[in-house]
């Protein structure tokens, strides 16, 4: 029995998997995006673009750094990153927190996990 293209493509990115990094990588650059889209579209005031421009500087920077993949960005230090973006996700900012905290949900239990299989081992 034949499987088409589309079916084989699909079997392979599901054993892959997006992986818990993937999301991760995911959520900031959208955030990164989605804050250039809303400063381009003049959804902030004056007042508000240095708490802004500041924000984004910062969840670009820690986005960039969890793209490293040698060595990649240690489990705990991604939880400690994105509790300190969640932190300063305040002002005209703070619509992007409930994304910031599903990231740091993810890498929380990402690390418990890695945790876990170190002790296992």
């Amino acid at each position: 029995m034949s499987t088409s293209r589309r079916d084989r493509f699909l079997k392979r990115i599901s054993t892959v998997g997006g992986g818990t990094r993937e999301d991760v990588q995911m959520m900031l650059g959208g955030i990164v995006f989605d804050l250039r889209d809303q400063v381009a579209r003049a959804m902030f005031t004056e007042e508000e673009m240095e708490t802004v421009v500041s924000f984004h500087d910062r969840v670009e920077e820690f986005w960039r750094r969890t793209t490293v993949s040698n060595p990649p960005m240690e489990p705990l230090l991604m939880v400690a990153g994105l509790r300190q973006l969640c932190e300063g996700c305040t002002g005209p900012v703070v619509g992007f927190q409930p994304r910031l905290e599903q990231a740091l949900t993810k890498a929380k239990t990402f690390a418990d996990a890695r945790e876990y299989d170190s002790e296992q081992k």
